[in-house]
């Protein structure tokens, strides 16, 4: 049910402050940094009649730390697939869950209009060669036919009552078994107010004294202001495709295509055949996107906001904003000496990678971990100790490995250790040593406090039976798992006791944006094996009882204390 205190919780953390980075990045699709300062640039307000303005009128800046997510359910829709089309790999979806069946139908009529369009128009996307490439594959009476057609739709982005839907259409024409076929991809997306069901533009996102537009376009130049568009330089790499400038860049338009993401709450601008001025892939026919991060001039968080609980599932979830990875400001220490002289196997290494916009107090601890950690002395004096005890070559490393990462006021550093030996004998390896830990230490920056498992729920909370709970919820998982590659998970009585060790032994969490993951000081694999002492190929079923995620909303939002 919800209350006005849910309510109130929900308005409350609108006016939280959150750091945000203020640099240019690419992700999976490239990214580029937003702005942190807090005011809104002169170069980039606007003045926007009150008869444009969509949802409430919000000024930037706009502060809050995380985002209410909405609770809608997507289901399968059933579509008559033509022929080609391959349905195996195409999926409809449609959102349910909505208090107003009106707008959600009229969500959903949108969807499926649009994934039928793609699904059944046979003709290449408008892209440059596109058609003279397809000519040779139109049948007897000149229909063009692809060989296969696959459109996925899914969801990008349910929060703060908007809705945001990609939808990516692969077509072939042609056997790729003849060497003798083409393809091209295109990507259509679309973004919903759920109060009403209408399509959002870019500006909509944004406060409303800030030129959306502008602002895009003002980052997009700065990432492209060593960039020369004549010559063949790669301006940009992202997980799948380069990019180039094929054309100098004017700007993006006010109807530019974009979709936001659910992960970080970022706007992604999409780079394809509508913006010829960014060559993408190898042959420039390709599909990618700039991403711009949350920023405090995005309005989002309070434009689509409503008194009125909009579904019809009263549970209320939260999720952190995740700060994104800029390698421009990141910061990396690092030592890794040459042992050749001590050992040709002999490895050494240890590193700190943090970024230049984290808090001053948690630089400072990672630097402390970072320079207390045994030497390269230690690990030639247990080199020197095995080579008196162990027959043949010895092979020795310690790598200790600290990296950072920021999810909303949280800065999180994650150690990573690795002390392992080995005698080499002829072409047999035979253990020495081997040892790996992880610890995740996280921080509240804006107090530069470690936050430890008792700070993470609220006074009144049992931590350890919540996370027991959580833990004991996921056996279906693993006995759906094992069922899968033909073994059965003992479900054995000491299975509660063992967890119950597990979590006394926790030393350290790590925030997602949607869950949460913790260290331990011990093994969960060993303590498994100590306590249930099951086969060795069923320990990692144990262990990741502990070790996957667990989800704020399974714990109950309102019971952790980092949405308080």
């Amino acid at each position: 049910m919800v209350t006005s205190e849910t309510r109130a919780v929900s308005s409350f953390k609108k006016i939280l402050s959150v750091s945000v980075a203020a640099a240019l990045i690419f992700t999976m699709a490239v990214g580029l940094t937003a702005c942190g300062s807090g005011s809104v640039d002169k170069e980039i307000s606007i003045d926007i009649p009150d008869s444009d303005i969509v949802g409430n009128r919000v000024e930037a800046p706009v502060k809050t730390e995380y985002f209410t997510d909405n609770n809608l359910r997507t289901i399968e829709g059933e579509y008559e697939a033509p022929s080609y089309v391959n349905a195996d790999a195409s999926d409809l979806i449609q959102i349910d869950g909505l208090k107003n069946k009106e707008v959600q139908q009229t969500i959903n009529d949108k969807i499926r209009g649009t994934f039928m369009e793609m699904i059944t128009d046979t003709n290449p996307p408008p892209v440059r060669g596109a058609k003279l490439a397809v000519r040779d594959f139109l049948d007897e009476e000149g229909n063009l036919l692809p060989s296969e057609i696959t459109v996925d739709c899914y969801v990008e982005a349910s929060f703060e009552n908007i809705l945001s839907v990609k939808l990516w259409k692969y077509i072939t024409y042609g056997s790729y078994e003849y060497d003798n076929c083409c393809w091209y991809s295109d990507t259509k997306v679309l973004n919903f107010d759920l109060n009403t069901g209408n399509e959002l533009k870019l500006q909509d996102l944004f406060a409303d004294n800030v030129d959306a537009c502008k602002y895009i376009n003002r980052y997009t130049n700065k990432l492209l202001e060593t960039t020369d568009y004549e010559s063949e330089e790669v301006f940009a790499y992202t997980d799948q495709f380069q990019i180039k400038l094929a054309s100098p860049f004017e700007g993006f338009s006010d109807d530019v295509e974009f979709f936001v993401s659910d992960y970080d709450g970022s706007v992604n601008i999409i780079l394809d055949y509508r913006t010829p001025e960014f060559y993408v892939g190898d042959n420039g026919t390709d599909t990618t996107w700039i991403s711009i991060p949350y920023c405090e001039e995005m309005g989002y968080t309070e434009k689509f906001d409503n008194e009125e609980w909009l579904f019809e599932d009263e549970d209320v979830s939260y999720s952190l904003i995740v700060k994104p990875v800029d390698e421009n400001h990141k910061v990396r220490m690092q030592e890794n000496p040459d042992l050749s002289d001590v050992g040709e196997m002999i490895y050494y290494n240890k590193s700190l990678e943090y970024y230049d916009y984290q808090s001053e107090g948690f630089v400072n601890y990672a630097k402390k971990l970072y320079d207390n950690v045994e030497d390269v002395d230690g690990l030639i004096k247990d080199v020197e100790k095995y080579r008196k005890s162990y027959d043949g070559e010895i092979s020795a490393s310690h790598y200790y490995n600290l990296s950072s990462e920021s999810v909303g006021k949280y800065e999180i550093l994650s150690v990573d250790e690795i002390l392992s030996a080995e005698s080499i004998v002829g072409e047999d390896y035979y253990p020495i040593f081997y040892d790996e830990t992880v610890q995740y230490i996280t921080m509240d920056s804006t107090k530069s406090k470690i936050v430890g498992i008792d700070d993470l729920f609220v006074d009144g909370i049992d931590f350890e039976e919540a996370v027991l709970k959580q833990m004991l919820a996921k056996k279906a998982e693993v006995e759906e798992w094992t069922a899968e590659s033909g073994r059965e998970f003992v479900w054995s009585d000491k299975t509660e006791e063992y967890l119950k060790a597990m979590i006394e032994s926790i030393n350290g969490f790590r925030l997602g944006n949607r869950s949460l993951a913790f260290s331990f000081k011990y093994n969960a694999e060993a303590m498994a094996a100590d306590y249930i002492g099951c086969d060795a190929d069923l320990l990692w079923y144990y262990a990741y009882l502990c070790t996957g995620e667990l989800y704020y909303r399974d714990f109950g939002c309102k019971s952790l204390t980092i949405f308080g």
